[in-house]
């Protein structure tokens, strides 16, 4: 039997998230009094997980930030929600495959763990951030391919990011609201991160409605082109070519039948623009420009100069120690070993590769392309395209292990692509 969310969830929900805006002292409240929710069991430990993401990544022209009390509060939610569904015992027995993937997460994590301890900068933070990707992943992967049957994860989501995304659409004409440069970054704290927020966004929605047919509305289709216009406007060529990669995945992996319901309305829209393009060649000139502009994002400048010393810090740290790695998540300076614990070493990479490559070496990718093959594997066609967008975003914007940030997301759609995949046992129930 499906379970739904109430209404009566849904005011009290979006109340308490309009009132945590206001101070990040009433924020703490909000979030404290999402352990609520842990009497759904491990739906409501999800639900939180996803809210406590989403209000995390607003932007300060809408909302207070969270201040360091605020924030340590989240990370051991994070961990008590974590916590809660890996160790429920009222639940259904997880399968095989679900196992055999945690499994080889947590290998993971230790070899991370015992190489930060002699080739890290940072030991104890490396340690720490091996511990908080893999424990929320293992738990939000676990706990969505246990409920995706009766809950409707995606549909969840969907509406939890919507009115994010219609608040921003207000935003557009107003310069306040841009607060990093004069990119759109909407009512997030990023114009990058608005990008890839709209790209998820986008995919969504149209996997809610090519599943759900009967959910299919003008204002949904008014939102995904509402939301491409303002990936355009943040000017993130990671957001814009995802959405796009995502719409061709996804297209692939559709049955035939829808396939050709698509293939007319492509053949419309490109049967009115060659119309307008003839009454008006002026203007295929103007939006040839436009993308060129938006593709090279600075004149003079190439496309991957904003990304070159990321990169390149990456792969020092890679030569440093090729097979083990040089610290998950920490930058690396060579010759220093310093043991104190602070949230705020941070480190930026440029991508998901060579990330993995300055931070694991060459053992830890093995390990990770193992286990992320083996979730593909066990992956339908039609959730493909949930397994690739984390990692076509990823390719601009590497946010795959900052559980404290998006990534929760990401883990809820390895959960999905699991929920139905069959290793020669099904679901029991103990």
């Amino acid at each position: 039997m499906k379970v739904e969310t109430t209404k009566r969830e849904i005011e009290y929900v979006a109340i308490g998230f309009l009132l945590s805006m206001v101070h990040w002292g009433v924020c703490m409240v909000y979030f404290a009094a999402l352990l609520f929710f842990l009497r759904q069991g491990t739906i409501g430990a999800i639900k939180a997980l996803l809210i406590m993401t989403t209000r995390g990544i607003l932007s300060s022209a809408v909302s207070s930030n969270l201040a360091g009390p605020a924030q340590m509060e989240k990370w051991v939610l994070i961990f008590i929600f974590s916590a809660y569904i890996l160790l429920n015992k009222d639940r259904p027995q997880k399968s095989v495959v679900v196992s055999n993937a945690q499994l080889l997460v947590i290998v993971f994590m230790l070899y991370n763990i015992v190489t930060a301890s002699f080739a890290s900068s940072y030991p104890v933070v490396s340690m720490f951030k091996s511990i908080s990707y893999a424990v929320p992943f293992c738990a939000v992967m676990l706990g969505a391919s246990l409920t995706s049957p009766k809950f409707d994860w995606i549909n969840y989501l969907f509406w939890l990011m919507t009115p994010v995304m219609a608040v921003s659409v207000i935003t557009i004409p107003f310069g306040q609201f841009k607060l990093v440069n004069e990119s759109f970054q909407g009512v997030l704290n990023h114009p990058n991160l608005f990008g890839i927020v709209g790209a998820m966004y986008i995919v969504l929605a149209l996997y809610n409605m090519m599943n759900n047919p009967e959910r299919t509305h003008w204002f949904i289709f008014a939102m995904i082109a509402a939301t491409f216009v303002m990936i355009y406007l943040s000017e993130s060529r990671t957001g814009m070519f995802t959405a796009l990669i995502m719409l061709l995945i996804y297209f692939i992996s559709i049955p035939n039948t829808q396939k050709t319901r698509v293939l007319i309305g492509i053949f419309g829209i490109v049967l009115i623009a060659g119309i307008l393009f003839l009454m008006k060649p002026s203007i295929f000139a103007d939006l040839t420009s436009q993308i060129e502009k938006f593709i090279e994002k600075r004149e003079n400048t190439e496309i991957m100069d904003s990304r070159e010393q990321l990169i390149a810090n990456s792969m020092a740290k890679f030569h440093a120690n090729e097979w083990t790695g040089s610290g998950f998540g920490t930058p690396f300076v060579p010759g220093k070993f310093d043991y104190s614990f602070s949230l705020d070493i941070t480190n930026e990479t440029g991508n998901l590769p060579t990330a993995l490559l300055g931070d694991c070496g060459i053992i830890g990718n093995i390990i990770f392309y193992g286990y992320m093959l083996y979730i593909l594997v066990h992956t339908k066609s039609k959730n493909w395209v949930l397994f690739f967008l984390p990692i076509v975003v990823s390719f601009g914007e590497q946010a795959f292990f900052a559980t404290n940030n998006i990534a929760i997301y990401y883990y809820l759609f390895y959960g999905i692509c699991l929920s139905d995949s069959k290793a020669g046992d099904e679901l029991k129930i103990e």
